[in-house]
């Protein structure tokens, strides 16, 4: 059996084992951790052999090559172009708001232009990605694969591997407010690891304030916008034992 044979078995498998538990019938798209150090190599990522790598790093890296090609513009005028395709019916509010949090994350403008993937902080200030910091390089995939997801309105099944890497807090829930508006506007389902409890906070959060949502009708006023709250399984007796809320009537 030659190796892209092989390969494909190996994915066909995967994809039925992922269903059986997951019952998940989406795109399947795996993100690593350690993305820093393809960031610092992003200038040699198209002459990189992946051969010698495992299966998700190989499937890692061609994303990242395929993905990176639509970024060729700040990501407004990449709307602006994508809706003029035939395919381009958007969620104009979700992207909007995915918009405002990669520049809340990033600080910065990710665009891949030819000669080398950049970092804009504005229009004449700018640095390559393999010069930009810790945070920006481990977190940029994440930003970009999830943005692509809701503008185009994929089903995904997204595998994360600890995106709170070089993030400061903040920065790390609003990762989580990005990853919440995917799969609500995308339809889409994620698995996260992490060793953050910024991270688990935030997720808790979410996922609380849809039962509070469904619970209490009359709330003076919204602090989790719904397009960012979390469908959950905890029921409300649970509920009832970590959480407690007064109300005003």
């Amino acid at each position: 059996m030659d190796n892209i044979t092989a390969v494909g078995v190996m994915k066909r498998h995967l994809n039925e084992r992922l269903f059986l538990v997951f019952e998940n019938d989406k795109e399947i798209i795996y993100i690593p951790a350690g993305r820093s150090l393809l960031a610092t190599m992003s200038e040699q990522l198209q002459d990189v052999s992946t051969d010698e790598m495992d299966l998700t790093m190989q499937e890692f890296i061609k994303l990242i090559k395929v993905t990176k090609n639509k970024f060729g513009t700040k990501i407004p005028e990449m709307i602006t172009d994508y809706v003029k395709t035939v395919k381009g019916q958007i969620n104009n509010a979700a992207v909007d708001q995915a918009y405002g949090f990669i520049k809340k994350i990033l600080k910065a403008d990710y665009i891949s232009e030819n000669d080398g993937e950049k970092i804009y902080f504005d229009e004449y200030h700018w640095v390559k990605l393999m010069y930009g910091s810790s945070g920006q390089q481990e977190v940029l995939w994440i930003l970009m694969l999830v943005f692509a997801t809701i503008l185009e309105k994929k089903k995904t099944f997204i595998v994360i591997e600890e995106p709170e890497a070089h993030l400061f807090p903040i920065a790390q829930k609003d990762v989580m407010n990005l990853i919440s508006l995917m799969i609500n506007s995308a339809n889409s389902k994620v698995l996260l690891t992490t060793h953050s409890p910024y991270i688990l906070t935030s997720t808790n959060i979410l996922l609380f304030s849809e039962k509070v949502e469904n619970r209490h009708t009359k709330l003076n006023k919204i602090v989790i916008p719904k397009n960012l709250s979390e469908v959950s399984s905890i029921t409300n007796s649970e509920l009832d034992e970590l959480i407690t809320m007064e109300i005003d009537e």
